[in-house]
């Protein structure tokens, strides 16, 4: 019973899911997408200059003895132009490993994140930054997470008004995220979904250069989920499904189908097959996708399928 609970809750999870970016096309045989892995490499942390005299807010956001309000607060009221050792400062930050009981750390990061990519605040060295930490093997998983994310919107022009001027710089970044979404060694991580979602969100919403990567995305994505099992975890392979879904790629029909319908398939994945489905499938799937209505473990994923099926088909 608590297993079938739980595969409930993990429906819900694969039906709300998605949430950021990007760059240049290098041809269809050649695209960045279609990379080789690249290789984890250790943190390069930036030498901070010795005998510095740091902004009140930079102190405030550093002192783990503040609350987690009150560092938000700091990160908030940064001036308008920093001078590189407070940048460098505020990368470092960073990339230091949390405190035990320090969990709200991450939300002190993620806010140095949001500010410096929205208010331009160090748009020569962003990239880079972000860059190195979604690569780096040492870096917690958390943060590398969020770094995905604000560099995905930073390079792919979601927001015209905060992104990456350099098209060569964009189009660097972008690779190296399609490499890190692909990359074995980080296929059990959160990392290679987290920075497919992302890429996904950027050619759906991203600049026309970014968005002629879209059919790229998506087949990294189904490479994903054809993976060998136990090189990427059922939630990627899910979550690469949903991505490849989203993207409308011609073969995600008969995949769900396929997968919904194979008992040794993870039951996440069936489930995720069983939401592609509401999304890509046809009239020709209600029967399909009501066969498993009466099964506890896959009943609501195959409800709100039908229902989305329906509701297309009703479209005029």
């Amino acid at each position: 019973m608590l297993m079938k609970n739980w595969l409930t809750i993990v429906t819900f999870v694969l039906l709300l899911t998605f949430g950021v970016v990007w760059v240049v096309s290098h041809g269809e045989d050649q695209s960045s997408s279609e990379a080789g892995p690249s290789k984890a490499t250790e943190i390069k942390r930036p030498r901070l200059a010795p005998n510095v005299r740091f902004l009140p807010q930079i102190e405030a956001i550093c002192d783990p003895s503040l609350h987690w309000e009150e560092r938000v607060r700091a990160v908030r009221e940064l001036p308008d132009k920093l001078d590189k050792p407070t940048t460098d400062r505020l990368f470092a930050f960073l990339q230091e490993p949390p405190a035990t009981g320090q969990e709200k750390w991450y939300l002190v990061c993620n806010e140095i994140m949001e500010v410096l990519r929205k208010r331009n605040l160090v748009p020569d060295v962003y990239t880079k930054n972000l860059l190195t930490l979604i690569q780096s093997s040492t870096a917690d998983p958390t943060i590398r997470d969020y770094a995905a994310q604000h560099l995905a919107q930073w390079v792919s022009g979601i927001d015209p008004s905060a992104c990456e001027k350099d098209p060569r710089q964009a189009a660097a970044a972008f690779e190296a995220m399609c490499r890190e979404a692909s990359n074995p060694a980080n296929g059990q991580l959160t990392l290679a979904g987290t920075t497919l979602n992302a890429l996904a969100d950027a050619v759906t919403h991203g600049g026309p250069t970014v968005q002629q990567e879209r059919a790229a995305v998506g087949r990294l994505a189904l490479r994903m989920v054809d993976s060998p099992a136990g090189v990427f975890s059922n939630v990627n392979r899910s979550t690469a499904l949903q991505v490849a879904a989203r993207l409308q790629m011609p073969e995600v029909p008969q995949r769900s189908r396929m997968l919904a319908l194979d008992t040794n398939t993870p039951a996440d994945v069936r489930l995720s097959a069983i939401a592609a489905l509401g999304l890509v499938g046809d009239a020709e799937d209600r029967a399909l996708l009501y066969s498993f209505v009466s099964d506890e473990a896959f009943k609501f994923a195959a409800a709100a399928a039908v229902e989305r099926v329906d509701q297309r088909a009703a479209r005029p």
